[in-house]
């Protein structure tokens, strides 16, 4: 279960147990919680962001940021 505000997701996440070199070695990742794409889930679940959707808790597979400038 994702809790994200008053929504609740139900969603399987994933774990790492074993990285390879190459993910240690000074590399930086970013991204916003739930908006990946399903194609790169290595079990193949849904992101939380397409859960919500396909469980009807969001209408619709449309979101917005906003970043200010300060």
């Amino acid at each position: 279960m994702f809790q994200l505000g008053g929504m609740k997701i139900k969603v399987t996440f994933g774990q790492a147990t074993q990285l390879d070199e190459f993910m240690l070695t000074d590399k930086r990742f970013d991204g916003i919680l739930g908006l990946a794409f399903q194609s790169l889930s290595a079990i193949g679940t849904a992101p939380p962001f397409l859960a919500a959707v396909k469980q009807g808790i969001i209408n619709e597979a449309v979101f917005t940021v906003f970043f200010r400038r300060d």
